[in-house]
């Protein structure tokens, strides 16, 4: 996420502040998942612990300041994890691990398919559909418990 802010004024007292305020940001995105999963009741079975694990494993180093490609290794395990939980969403995975191959690419073969700022939105599109499986399993479980 922070890919995509400006880098003008690169001095040490920027990176510190910049650094600091992504932290409290992050923390607060994270105090906001943990929240609204302790308050929604909804049973915990295996698959919403999958999902919700997921669901971390993807926000998380994408709301962190300075973190790197390698940090979503767990995202590309989960996710795969998440498709045999889920089938119908078979292309998370796929999506986790294309990011995942592209934001290397530059490196692997000295050429950047995407520009990497662009990639940067590959990881909030993942976000945008675990939320929305997420919120999809919360109205199922309140229309009828003990489900999903």
């Amino acid at each position: 996420m922070f890919m995509l802010a400006n880098r003008a004024g690169r001095n040490a007292y920027c990176e510190v502040a910049r650094s600091s305020r992504g932290i409290v940001w992050a923390a607060a995105v994270v105090g906001l998942f943990i929240l609204g999963a302790y308050r929604s009741r909804a049973p915990l079975t295996p698959g919403r612990v999958v999902q919700l694990a997921t669901f971390s494993v993807v926000l998380l180093p994408f709301v962190l300041p300075k973190m790197h490609e390698r940090y979503f290794f767990p995202a590309d395990v989960l996710s795969i994890v998440f498709a045999f939980y889920f089938p119908q969403y078979f292309y998370v995975p796929v999506l986790v691990g294309l990011m995942s191959f592209l934001s290397y690419a530059p490196f692997l073969f000295q050429t950047e398919i995407i520009p990497l700022p662009w990639l940067a939105f590959a990881p909030l599109l993942t976000l945008v559909i675990l939320f929305q499986h997420w919120l999809d399993m919360l109205r199922v479980a309140s229309e009828s418990p003990g489900e999903v």
